[in-house]
């Protein structure tokens, strides 16, 4: 709602826009309860590496964060590649046997 006014008012590609949508991301994340799984791409323009970093801190655990190097936002290495499709698998797997509370190796 807030945002709508916001591009109402001043329209939707602008800065204020951005962090009223930032603002209400965080928040939302911080209040959800059940396991988080955050993949970003080093190379993303779109969502930089540190605002992905940020919204994985607002989140309750468990949560785990994956960062897939050379990956732009579009990127099929991001959207559906080999290292996104194996974080996917083990994230799940590991909520559903009780471990998702341990981090990806490396990551």
């Amino acid at each position: 709602m807030l945002t709508l006014a916001v591009d109402l008012l001043v329209g939707s590609e602008n800065v204020v826009t951005r962090l009223c949508k930032a603002w209400l991301s965080k928040v939302s994340l911080s209040s959800l309860t059940c396991p988080v799984l955050i993949i970003a791409g080093d190379q993303d323009r779109i969502v930089p590496q540190d605002q992905s970093r940020r919204l994985f801190g607002a989140a309750q655990e468990p949560k785990r964060f994956v960062l897939i190097r050379g990956a732009n936002h579009n990127d099929f290495e991001l959207l559906a590649g080999g290292q996104l499709l194996d974080e996917v698998t083990r994230f799940v797997g590991d909520v559903l046997s009780g471990n998702s509370d341990k981090p990806a190796a490396g990551r």
